[in-house]
Order: structure tokens, then sequence, then C-alpha cells
């Protein structure tokens, strides 16, 4: 148990190592770690040299991580070929539409060629693009009307393409207790992401493949698909259990999903997997009583049936695209195939435990995805549980659901941890939605898989069977929203992972048939841990969010929080709103907002505005323009800061600095929006914050006579981000702010922050943080009473990043 535990701690270790050694350092000790051991193991009695084989192990673990590690970083691209216009000729593997309009497309690269037509041979084998379907891009030169209705059609998977793209190194936002992009493109191996430039042309097949064929083959199933069954849910969510790909699922269906605790039912899993592998072991193992009459041994037949449902499970995966999910599910069963066949007895946590090595071997950053632990989690509960021995059918069913308890108690409090959390119909739901939509609705997809291949007229019974089963999946789980939506278990205050493990092992004592005395004791456990929870942080902090191109700043103090401006909307499912200012507040135990400000309402400071006024419950807002409110459906309690006024929030004094003549009696009005931003000056302990917007020069002249900026300031957020039109000379002479942020994208097509306006803040002495560079930036006091800014990629740096 040891050795195993050191093997994850060995993975684990790699995983969180903020730089990695070369190739040539990684060979260099590699060879003096192999003769080393080898001259100890030859000296050695035999009583150590089981030691020595054990960590010969561990260090060939980490050697390999490190190694993996090295390998996935020298396939993205080179910074010199950055921005730059690229010629490739590759095979779509994965596309999918966006809400914003565009495809996303994966694609397997085979030959790159620069500007002048050489060939590139250090190139990433795997690129993310971006198609855009409705808009042009003007800066093309290669753009001809004629092309334009080729273009609009959908691209499908196995297609073999040659256009001209631009491409930027991966890149993610960098916030805590937000979703980290880049790491999950190097667990995927995407070596670059970017768009495409112009009308490609669509090339040949050089050569027929195996992998090529079942992506066209999908893709062609997939396009006949939407087009018979529409667009829905249901087409949606049969596309996901047939080819794994949730795309066209909405954000709210999704979520909705998460809430009643069956995402894991509708995408293509490890249930999903082991119940392809057991069809074809069914007929397997028909097969094999052919061969049993030819041959007759008695474990001929079983063991046909074994390998041919691997092999059924393979291909299952492979039409899914070998997602990481599939991997995983693939590895277990390999590992359980294997174990099976050998015909030897061991223990079943010894090949859950070979099954978890052999994932992390092939992929040694799963340890950071939480799907790993849902698998691992979710099949050892179930060993433990199903384990127990019953003779009564009424036995059989208080197992079943004794089952679904533990798992609830187990998956719930991974979703603490991770931020999300489940109803407490969850269990319910399982218990009734997995043998319907296993009995019911896999079954038909893989025969209509294997049809589909022989005679697509056949299949289509299957697939509208399958489509029917599905919508009425949807519509009970619809009449039954409200319910789970008001049984949702809120979310702990931010506890540590010590302290979640300790409840979750109290549960499962609780459940597990121990004496009344340990469930006692079990009980006082999880009472006295959530009695006690995490004390709150009654200082007072900055934190200037990773939003890309926007802005989004968290100000808190005594547990009480504003926010200013939420970042971008990129699209109607997706904004920084949701996906980066809602989680980093959870994560800092922030669960009601004081004030929320909307500095204007450009998109890229409105993400998710609407959506987050419902999930924070935002006690009052303060915007720029009153006649955007009704369109934002903010409804009362929301001011305009047009005219000056002062609050506080626990510590800070908040100051707006309006517009307004004096006694308020007359507005200036602005022809351009960025002029009309809020502007807030932050006070705590002498620290002095200007939040500005996106004002310009025309504003900040006003601004400068204004009493309250008759000083300098110590922290400022660039305004516009670091434009050009804004950052006047008189207005860095006189503020002098000691540290400046800029709040933008990395390589943003409006380049900013801009040469000049950085320029001139070094004059003046000003310390430059940027957040495409550096990350969430966080302004808090040290020991000593003074206030510093850390970014968060310096912080919590990680070999990727």
């Amino acid at each position: 148990m040891r050795f195993r535990c050191l093997v994850l701690l060995a993975f684990t270790g790699v995983s969180f190592l903020p730089l990695l050694p070369s190739q040539a350092q990684l060979l260099a000790l590699s060879t003096v770690s192999l003769l080393f051991f080898l001259f100890l193991f030859l000296g050695a009695a035999c009583s150590q040299r089981l030691i020595l084989v054990k960590t010969l192990v561990l260090l060939c673990c980490t050697l390999w991580a490190l190694l993996w590690g090295q390998l996935q970083l020298e396939q993205r691209l080179s910074p010199a070929l950055e921005s730059v216009d690229i010629r490739i000729e590759g095979v779509i593997i994965a596309a999918s539409d966006s809400a914003a309009g565009d495809q996303r497309l994966r694609v397997f690269v085979g030959r790159a060629f620069d500007e002048l037509g050489q060939r590139l041979y250090e190139f990433p084998s795997l690129i993310r693009l971006r198609r855009n379907l409705i808009s042009r891009y003007p800066e093309s030169e290669q753009w001809t009307g004629a092309e334009e209705s080729e273009s609009q059609e959908r691209w499908q998977q196995g297609q073999g393409w040659s256009f001209w793209v631009r491409l930027k190194r991966p890149r993610g936002f960098s916030n805590p207790a937000g979703f980290d992009y880049e790491r999950w493109l190097l667990a995927r191996g995407i070596g670059a992401m970017g768009y495409i430039k112009t009308t490609p042309k669509l090339q040949a097949e050089r050569r027929v493949d195996l992998d090529r064929m079942v992506l066209s083959w999908a893709g062609a199933v997939k396009q006949r698909l939407s087009s018979q069954l529409g667009d829905g849910q249901s087409t949606s969510t049969l596309l996901a259990l047939a080819f794994g790909d949730r795309s066209g699922l909405s954000r709210d269906d999704q979520q909705l999903l998460q809430r009643a605790g069956l995402s894991h039912l509708l995408a293509i899993s490890g249930l999903h997997v082991g119940l392809a592998a057991m069809f074809g072991a069914y007929v397997g193992r028909y097969l094999g009583f052919v061969f049993v009459g030819w041959r007759p041994l008695r474990w001929f037949g079983p063991i046909i049936g074994l390998w041919v449902g691997v092999v059924f499970a393979i291909a299952y995966a492979a039409v899914a695209g070998f997602s990481l999910a599939t991997q995983r599910a693939l590895v277990m069963l390999l590992v359980a195939a294997i174990w099976l066949s050998s015909y030897r007895y061991y223990s079943p946590w010894l090949a859950w435990w070979w099954a978890m090595f052999a994932v992390l071997v092939l992929q040694p950053l799963s340890l950071l995805e939480a799907s790993f632990w849902f698998s691992f989690v979710a099949v050892a509960v179930l060993m433990l549980v199903l384990s127990w021995r019953v003779t009564s059918r009424f036995g059989r069913l208080w197992l079943i659901i004794k089952a679904q308890c533990c798992l609830f108690i187990c998956l719930t409090c991974l979703q603490w941890f991770l931020g999300t959390s489940v109803s407490v119909w969850s269990p319910l739901a399982n218990i009734l939605a997995i043998p319907y939509v296993s009995l019911l609705v896999v079954p038909q997809v893989l025969l209509a898989l294997v049809l589909s291949v022989f005679d697509w007229e056949l299949s289509q019974y299957l697939w509208h069977g399958a489509h029917a089963c599905l919508e009425f999946f949807w519509w009970l789980l619809r009449a039954c929203q409200s319910w789970i939506d008001e049984s949702v278990l809120p979310l702990p205050s931010p506890m540590s992972i010590v302290a979640l493990a300790i409840i979750f092992m109290a549960l499962m004592i609780l459940i597990l048939p121990f004496g009344g005395a340990t469930r006692g004791l079990a009980l006082m456990l999880i009472v006295t841990v959530l009695a006690a929870g995490r004390p709150q942080d009654m200082r007072s902090k900055l934190y200037v969010l990773d939003v890309g191109q926007g802005l989004a700043v968290v100000a808190v103090s005594e547990g009480r929080a504003l926010i200013y401006d939420l970042g971008p909307r990129f699209s109607a499912q997706f904004n920084t709103g949701v996906a980066v200012v809602a989680p980093f507040l959870s994560s800092i135990g922030v669960s009601e907002v004081e004030l929320g400000v909307i500095s204007h309402w450009d998109s890229d400071h409105t993400g998710g505005v609407m959506v987050l006024n419902e999930l924070m419950g935002v006690k009052q807002w303060l915007v720029s323009d009153a006649g955007s409110i009704e369109a934002f459906g903010l409804g009362e309690g929301v001011e305009d800061c047009r005219s000056s006024s002062e609050r506080h929030i626990g510590g800070w004094r908040i100051s707006v600095l309006g517009y307004a003549t004096a006694q308020g009696q007359k507005i200036k009005t602005y022809p351009k929006r960025n002029n009309r931003s809020c502007v807030l000056l932050l006070e705590s302990k002498g620290l002095r914050v200007l939040l500005p917007g996106d004002i310009e020069r025309l504003r900040e002249m006003e601004l400068l006579s204004h009493p309250q900026l008759q000083q300098p300031i110590d922290i400022m957020i660039a305004p516009h981000h670091g434009s050009g039109t804004s950052s006047s000379a008189a207005w860095v002479a006189q503020l002098q702010p000691h540290t400046i942020v800029y709040s933008s994208g990395y390589r943003n097509r409006y380049r900013h922050p801009q040469a000049a306006v950085r320029q001139r803040y070094r004059r003046a002495g000003s310390t430059e943080w940027m957040t495409s560079r550096d990350g969430a930036i966080t302004i808090e006091q040290d020991r000593d009473g003074a206030w510093r800014a850390i970014g968060y990629r310096q912080s919590d740096r990680r070999y990727w990043r």
C-alpha cells in the first residue's frame, strides 16, 4: 500500500513542478541513476533487492512523467510563428458549432508552409482552429467573392483541407479556482490555437487509412442525424452518446444534468464503454460456441467472448475520437480482460490499482482532471458496497439503494471541493435513469452504429427509437427541474482538502455496517468540522482577474465584496462572469455581493451580468447609463454613477467620481460611451486604488481637477486596457501611479497595452503588471503592513504555463 501511494505521489509531484529539466538533463539523470542502481543491485543481498526494484520503479515513473511533459511542451508552436500567415494541409478530426456563429475544429496537421512556401518541419501535429461562418476577415488578401458560398458549408470529420491560418501558442485564463485551459490543451497534445484566414481548398486523399475512414464515416452519420432529427436537446444527447460530441448541449442543459447528478449518463463514459464490451462479449460468446465444436476446449468460448467485447469497446471509443474519458475506460477494461484471462485470483483492488497506474503512465496529467477522480472513486465505492453478500431480492434492492447513496456522498464531496453541488434527488434520479438509459437508449445506439455501416435505412428505425426515448427523458427531467433546482445542496464555506476528507470518511461510516458507537463518533466529527469551517479572512484585498481582452476587478473586506465589471461575453453560452468571476467568488467564501459596478455597457465588461445577478444575489448595482438597465434585466436597486457619492464596504472606502455639475442640477453627456464609464477611487489603510474603466483623454483631463485626485495613486487599472486614446501625458504626470495594471488579452488584435503608453508609465516610475502575462493580480498586505502585488502565474507556477 505504501509503495502504491509513493507511485501516486511521484506523478503528483511532477504535475506541480514549476519547470521541467531539458531532455539532455533527463538523459544524463536517467543514465547515472540506472548505473547507480545496477551497481547497488548487483552488490545487494536478496532481501534488499526487492526494495531496490521498487525504488527503481519510483524513479522510472518520475523520469517518465518528466519526459512526457517535456515532449508535450516541444509540440507547442514556436514563438517566432505566432501571428504570422501559415499554410497548412491537414485532416479535421473533430468539428463542432458554437453559439457565436463559428465552427471549432481540431485538425491533424500533415504539412505546414510559411509565407514563402518553405516547409516547416518543427510544427505542432495537432492544432485547434476557429472558422467564422458569418463575418469575413478583411485583412485577408486571398478572399474572393466566388468562394463565399463554399465557406458557409459545415465541414465534417475526416475531410482534408488546405488553408491559411494565424496561430498563437496555447493560452488560457489564469485565475485562482479557474479552469486551467492551458493544461487541458497540453494533456490533449494541442500545440497551437488560432483562426482560419482564407477560404480553404478541399484536398484529395493521398492515402486511405483507417483513422480517416472512421472519421469520415462518423462525420457523415452525424450530418444525416442532424438533418433528419433536427436540432434540439434529444438530438444533441444522441450525438453525445454515439460520438462523444456534447457541443450541441446548451449551458443550461448541462447545468441541469450536473445538478441532477446525471452528467456521466449522457456522454460516452465508462458505463457505456462497458455496455459496448458486454454487447460484444455476447456476440463473441456465440462465435466461441462454433469454435468449441471444432476444438472442444471448455474455456475457449468465454475467452473469445471477452476479447471480442474488448474489440467492440475499442471500436466504440474510436468512433468517439478516443477522448480521455474513453481512453481511461478502455485501460480499465483491458486490465480487467488480462486479469480474467490469466486465470489467477488476485484482489480486485489490485486490479483497480493497476488500472490507475496504466492510466497515469499513458496520461500523467490525468491526476489533475476531475473526471479521473470521479471515475476511480466511483469504481472503488461500487467495489466496496457490492462486495457485501445478499441473498434475498429485497436485500439486492437495498444494496442498490445503498450503492447510490454512497456514490452520492463521495461524488458530492468531490463536487464541493471543485465548487459545484448537486440536488438531494440525485440518488433517486440515478436509480431511475441508469436502467432507462442503459437498457433502452444505449443498446439502440450501439446497434444503430453497427447497422449504419451496412444499411442506413434499417438503422434509422433504431436512431428514431433512441431519439424518442431521449425525448421522454428530457420531458421528464424538465418537468422535475423546479424540484431539482430548489433542492440543490448549498455549497459549504471553503474548506481544506483535509476537512473534506474527514467529512467524506465520516459519512461513509454512517452508511457502512459499523457499530453504534463508531457511527456516533463519525456524526460528532461531521458536526465539528462543519461548525469550525475555515476562519474567514477579514483583511482588505483587491483582485484583478484574468479575463482576456476585458476587465473584472473584485475588492473584498470582512467577507463583503465589490465587483467592478465582469469581463467579456464571448457567446450566448460562454461568458467570463459565470466561467471566471462566480467560481472565484465561491472559492474565497463570498456568497453575496454587496455592490456590483458596470463601468459601461461594452460587451467586454458585461459578461453574464444577468446570470451572475441571480447566482450571487448582488444587493445593489451601480451603472453608467440608466437607459441600459432594463435591457439587462437588473431590476430594482440600481443607481447611476454620473453623480459623485461615497460608501463603505468593510475596510474599503469607495468614492464614485461622477461627472455631474454642482449639486447635480445638470448632467453632462459624452458622445462616446467609453467616457461615460464609472470611475471609482478605493481607499483602505493608506492604499489608494483608481478604477477608471475605459475613459479616454477628454474625461481624463476633466478628472485631473477633481479634489480627490490631487495626490499620487498607489495602484491604478490602466484606462481602456492601455489604449493609445487614454493615459495622456498630463494624466500620468499628475497621478504618478506606483503600480499600473493592464487588463488585456494575450496577443489581442488591438495590441493593448500599446508601447507608447507603457513607456509613459515607466518614465513615471510605475511598476507594471499585465493579466495577459502574469494572470490574475492579487493586491494584499504582507506581515509588515506593506501592500504588495503578486501575479497568479508567479504564485502558482506550473511547467505548462
